[in-house]
């Protein structure tokens, strides 16, 4: 199974501060407990095509 990537340093990662869904992706549209990475390939089977790295990740 590959390394799941860090959604943190995608740009499209975002916190939604909801409690019980902390996670977010603005481009699938997800928020979830886990990072959308997860989601991300348990439905296709691989790692995002849509991660693009932050400029400046911390």
């Amino acid at each position: 199974m590959p390394e799941i990537i860090n959604c943190v340093k995608c740009i499209n990662y975002k916190v939604t501060w909801d409690v019980k869904f902390p996670h977010g992706c603005k481009l699938w549209g997800i928020i979830s407990k886990k990072m959308p990475a997860y989601e991300v390939f348990q439905s296709l089977g691989k790692n995002c095509p849509h991660f693009t790295p932050k400029n400046n990740p911390k």
